[in-house]
């Protein structure tokens, strides 16, 4: 479905915070209510809307775009390669997957069928430690529970499901391009903090903050040292 939202907007828009459903199947005709459904969601929540038919492909649009806070609908197929994407990334920070996984990543797994279904939440349990969460069967009414708790969790939701007025875009920098001050730039883009009160609530954020550090570093290895 090339006319959706999610692939128009990948490469030029930073999300303020999205909602991804990555799936091999995801554009067929049998998924065409799914795809509505989960459009749709993303819309009532405020956030961008990205369908990804597998892990890498979505591994690279949420690299482009800034690295922002989420939610990834996936199923069993996919929910590995993600996990290692992730494990990568927080890797090359040189942070546990915890720190971003259940914290500024969530993702859950929607099982095709009774067998995955227990196979996936043993998986989530046992090795990724509850930090995924599994469901048996699409059930829009769940996701969208699921959906609106996590975006709560990350402040991107007051307690009526609406959008938290500190957390949207200015007009100034909505139309300069800038990110806001929660999304994780690659370390390529400029710095998002743009005054001190951005710059604070930013290091909350140990992506932020470590994306901050080795900004850092990087400007002090550049500088030369002159001597008279």
């Amino acid at each position: 479905m090339t006319g959706n939202r999610s692939d128009a907007a990948t490469e030029t828009e930073v999300p303020r915070s999205f909602l991804a459903w990555c799936y091999e199947r995801c554009n067929k005709a049998e998924q065409k209510h799914v795809l509505k459904d989960m459009s749709s969601l993303a819309s009532i929540l405020q956030s961008m809307f990205v369908c990804k038919k597998k892990a890498h492909g979505f591994m690279k649009w949420w690299s482009g775009a800034g690295m922002p806070h989420g939610v990834i609908f996936t199923d069993w197929r996919e929910a590995k390669p993600l996990v290692e994407g992730l494990s990568e990334v927080a890797a090359d920070y040189g942070k546990p997957l915890d720190e971003i996984l259940g914290e500024s990543i969530h993702i859950c797994v929607i099982a095709q069928s009774s067998k995955i279904y227990l196979r996936a939440l043993e998986w989530g349990k046992i090795v990724m430690n509850n930090q995924v969460k599994v469901v048996p069967q699409f059930s829009m009414a769940e996701l969208k529970g699921y959906a609106k708790d996590c975006l709560k969790q990350e402040a991107f939701l007051d307690s009526g499901g609406l959008t938290c007025a500190s957390d949207t875009l200015s007009e100034t920098s909505a139309s300069s391009g800038s990110t806001s001050p929660r999304l994780l730039c690659n370390s390529e883009e400029k710095l998002p903090w743009l005054n001190w009160t951005d710059l604070m609530i930013a290091l909350q954020d140990p992506w932020q903050a470590a994306l901050l550090e080795k900004a850092i570093k990087e400007s002090s290895a550049q500088i030369e040292v002159y001597e008279d």
